[in-house]
């Protein structure tokens, strides 16, 4: 195995939306989506848009979930230090 020198970077081609949207949203998943296989990213849904959006929106879910966590673990260590008189 050959150590690389200079970074690679993964091109992939550019697709506009407006002109074609199955292509551009395909593009997105397999950017953006974790997956063993390519076959697996569109298997319930008909269209590489409505697959994104799923994608997306778990993501969007996890990372809510993350914010409120943390936001209570900030408010509990600040109820600890007011009760203690930190501060």
């Amino acid at each position: 195995m050959v150590i690389r020198n200079v970074p690679a970077v993964e091109r992939v081609p550019y697709f506009v939306a407006a002109s074609d949207p199955e292509n551009y949203y395909y593009s997105l998943l397999l950017q953006y989506v974790p997956f063993r296989n390519e076959s697996e990213l569109i298997v319930e849904y008909d269209t590489a848009r409505e697959s994104d959006l799923r994608a997306t929106n778990a993501r969007l879910e996890i990372f809510r979930e993350r914010d409120r966590q943390l936001e209570n673990a900030l408010k509990l260590n600040l109820e600890s230090r007011n009760s203690t008189g930190e501060i």
